[in-house]
């Protein structure tokens, strides 16, 4: 994502905002993360975007970034906050289908912008592969006086995982690895990639 500071810009009243995206100049979809391809490679000016993009407005002090970690049966809720902030707090929950699964208690954000709980028992719902159950991690940023300064949220799957001497194992439990092999070769002057063979286990 690109972030782009606004507070200097805006004035008392209405403002408007006006995005331009262009299509990166040879550069691979792997520098660019594949997010803008082009119709016609042969005309760089007309790209269309795989996905329409999103704008997010947050407050100058804010939530960056939220993750839930399982180790066995606890999870430790984690929020990064950016912006200076003399003291403050993070209120995490956890919910799904506009409902409140858990509380999962609140942590002070420390000098380096990280607020952590302690480690606590986790009974909600798992995500795996035949079974990928999401939830919503929330964070509430309070100030010193408890006034909320920003919130946000995290659609997430609690799991764990573990490499195997084979596998993967996810929440304990041995998972197949499926990949596939590809080999380039070159044909009257293009490149043609094809799949050479699938494997499954002990990738």
């Amino acid at each position: 994502p690109v972030q782009v500071p606004l507070g200097d810009a805006l004035i008392a009243g209405e403002n408007s905002l006006q995005i331009q995206i262009t299509a990166p100049q040879s550069e691979s979809v792997r520098e660019t993360g594949g997010w803008l391809v082009l119709k016609d490679k042969s005309n760089q000016k007309q790209p269309e975007l795989r996905s329409p993009p999103r704008l997010e407005l947050k407050p100058r002090i804010h939530i960056q970034a939220l993750d839930l970690p399982l180790n066995g049966a606890r999870v430790q809720p984690v929020a990064r906050v950016r912006g200076e902030l003399d003291e403050g707090r993070v209120r995490f929950l956890a919910a799904r289908d506009g409902e409140i699964l858990a509380e999962l208690g609140q942590a002070n954000v420390n000098a380096e912008g990280v607020a952590q709980t302690d480690p606590q028992i986790w009974e909600g719902p798992l995500w795996s592969p035949g079974d990928p159950q999401l939830i919503q991690l929330v964070g509430i940023l309070e100030d010193s006086t408890g006034t909320v300064i920003d919130s946000w949220s995290r659609r997430i799957g609690v799991r764990q995982v573990q490499v195997g001497a084979r596998s993967l194992e996810i929440n304990g439990i041995p998972t197949p690895l499926m990949a596939a092999r590809a080999v380039t070769q070159q044909r009257a002057g293009t490149l043609e990639s094809r799949v050479a063979a699938w494997s499954r286990g002990g990738v």
